[in-house]
This record gives C-alpha cells, structure tokens and sequence, in this order.
C-alpha cells in the first residue's frame, strides 16, 4: 500500500502529484479501452464519449469516498477531458457529442396506444391482449397516471429482481374525493358513481429526488375523474372495480400488478412499451424516441405550453413534476385540486418540435515506484495524444 496517510499526504507534494498523475493516467487507459454502449456506434468503430470515460474515473474516486478516503483533486483530468471533446469533435462531428435525450410522447400516438386495450386476442411484447386481464388493465392504468402525474418509471414499478415493499405505490396510496368528501377506501358502490368534478388523489412513494418521501409523499396529486380512455383518475377506479382490495390490505397491495398481488416490474413496463409503440408506429427508430420517461416529458411540455412561460409558472410546472427546486416546493405547498384542470388539458397536447439530438501532460510525471502496471502506462500514451496536447496548450 504506496497511499501515505491524509494528514502526511497534505504535507506532501509530491505524493500529490503522483496522486493526480495516477489519475491521468488511468483516465488515458479508461480512453484507448473503453466502448460505447450503443452496438451500432461499436460497429461504427466510433469511440465512447468523453464523458463517458470519466465517470469510470468518478464511479473509481467514489469508491475511495466510500472508504474514508478523498483522493486528490486533478486539474489535469479536467484537461484531458476537454483535449478529448476537442478530438471527439472533430472525429465525428458535434452531433455526436450532443446528448439524445427522449422525446415527449406526442398525445396522438398516446392515444393509438390506449386503444389497442380494445384489441383482444392481439400478441403483444408475448403477451396476449385481454382488456380485462390484471397486467392489462394494470399497464394502462400505470401510463395515464404516469401521462398526468409524470411519475417516472422507478415510481410505477418495482426494479426487476426486487421485491414490493412499503417504499412502493400500493392500492393505499390512492384515495378519492367523491362529492367532496375525501374516502381512503372507497365501496364498489362508490365507486360506480364517480361523476366529473370528482378527483383522485394519489401520494407519492419514495423516488430519486425525495429518497425517504417526506418533501413530496405528504403532497397528493391531483387527478380529475371523467370517464374517458386517456383518464387516469378513470384507469385507477376500472382497477378498484375489476380487482376490489378493501381494509388493511390494500397497504400490502401494488398499484399496478402484472398478476394478482404481484408488481409491476421495470422490465414488463420498458418491454410492453416498445412493443406497444412499435405496433402503433410500425417503425423502429420512431420507437427508440420514447421511453417511460417521454410521458413525464410530455406533461412538463403540455403544461408549458398551457400555461405559458413566465417564473410564476414555471414554478408551478416544477412543482406538478416534484423536481426539487426552490421555487416549486413553494409552489407545491399551495397546490389545489384545481391543478387537476391542468394537467387534464397539459396531457392531451401534442408536440411537433423535437430535439437536435486538451490536455497537457506534463513529461515530469512524478515516478509510480513499484506499480509496473501504471508505469507501462506511461510509455503507451495514445497515438493522438500530441494533438491534444497541441490543443490543450490555451487551457489553464
């Protein structure tokens, strides 16, 4: 074990350096190894993006956090990176390097997806179509909310392999307001007389900008009930009538359920999606614009769209979504039910715009004594590496 303690590597510098220069280095051989995820790229012979390669070296520094140990800071991986953008550019272009993130999910193709629920006996994602089968009517049931809460996936489902648990929507989590009386656990009779102006109110579970629930869990989003395909007030109610759980159970019943009692998981939801999308949009590369997250992206859109773009609504589109700002737990704190009208309207619009998807190193390095490993690195540099650094002479 070469590392020095904190307190004797503060008072030392060169051990610092061979610190940052360990770093660098192994930045370089993450470079000349690493490939990009998509397989295309791959057969392309294109590289993996810069960022990419330092996460491996931030993924390695956080391992070290998480025993104690800060490692040194190193202005040099800054450089490299951006020598590394630089040629990533120049290579393949600043499109490549453009991040291609989903596009909102347009209301038309939401709505061609809706009614295939009507489509009995049809294969889909290996799954025969049956409008009043659990998974199915489920699945729907979890795109509407998702459409108008804009929950993510990690929200509606339970990760593939895990178990369901407290920390996950259950039947509980849902209660409704019927004449503008607020009813946990509604009868089937109550139920059957849901009317427009009546609204669901349903918590949150734990997600990744409120880890322990308790900034957004004890907010209710509001869902207006009419009785309409695209309703997620409507989906919820057709799963309280199709599949009644009363009482104490409902706390240890899922949402949204694959079979009787059982969840949800994120793999049924991504797969039934695309095979979904693909059914209605007949064409691969059009699927691969949407994800589970396009219907969050959606509602943001819609509700800009609707409201208009001002800091007050922003706010409030901030605080329908729960994204953890300043200003939109603000906003959270005052939301009405009348946030139900909203987001009804915000679901339902379509979209047609979409998105337009240097270092130097130093010959001193300090030496790395015994660790042949990294030393080799060092008489292996990149074959590009003089240009970045040619590059990188501008940079401080």
């Amino acid at each position: 074990m070469w590392r020095p303690g904190k307190d004797e590597l503060a008072h030392d510098a060169q051990g610092r350096r061979r610190e940052a220069a360990i770093q660098a280095m192994f930045l370089l051989y993450v470079h000349l190894h690493i490939l990009p995820k998509e397989k295309a790229k791959k057969k392309a012979g294109q590289e993996a993006k810069p960022q990419s390669v330092r996460n491996v070296l931030g993924g390695v520094r956080r391992a070290h956090k998480r025993q104690q140990i800060k490692m040194v800071d190193c202005v040099l991986v800054g450089q490299l990176v951006d020598g590394m953008c630089r040629r990533f550019v120049k290579l393949f272009g600043p499109e490549a390097l453009q991040p291609h993130r989903k596009e909102p999910l347009p209301y038309s193709v939401f709505f061609d997806m809706l009614a295939m629920h009507k489509c009995a006996g049809i294969m889909v994602g290996g799954r025969i179509m049956a409008h009043d089968h659990i998974f199915w009517v489920s699945f729907f049931a979890a795109m509407c909310v998702s459409r108008q809460t804009g929950y993510r996936k990690a929200e509606v489902g339970v990760p593939t392999g895990d178990v369901f648990g407290r920390c996950h929507l259950s039947r509980a989590s849902v209660a409704w307001r019927i004449g503008g009386e607020v009813i946990a656990d509604p009868s089937p009779a109550q139920l059957r007389a849901l009317k427009e102006g009546d609204v669901a109110l349903i918590h949150s579970p734990p997600m990744k900008n409120d880890q322990y629930g308790d900034k957004y869990g004890v907010y209710p989003s509001y869902l207006s009930y009419y009785p309409e395909d695209d309703s997620a007030a409507y989906r919820l109610a057709q799963i309280e009538l199709c599949f009644p759980v009363r009482g104490a159970h409902r706390r240890e019943t899922p949402l949204f359920c694959a079979e009787v009692g059982a969840a949800m998981t994120h793999s049924q939801l991504d797969n039934t999606l695309r095979a979904l999308l693909l059914r209605v949009l007949q064409d691969e590369n059009e699927a691969a614009k949407y994800s589970w997250h396009s219907f969050r992206i959606a509602l943001a859109c819609g509700a800009l769209k609707v409201m208009g773009n001002n800091p007050e609504t922003r706010a409030t589109i901030q605080a329908i979504c729960r994204w953890a700002t300043v200003e939109s737990l603000k906003v959270y704190a005052r939301l009405e039910a009348t946030t139900a009208d909203i987001v009804k309207e915000a679901s339902r619009v379509d979209f047609s715009s979409v998105l337009v998807a240097n270092a130097q190193l130093p010959d001193d390095f300090p030496p790395i004594d015994n660790d042949l490993k990294w030393a080799g690195l060092s008489a292996h540099k990149p074959h590009h590496f003089n240009d970045l650094q040619k590059d990188g002479e501008d940079v401080q």
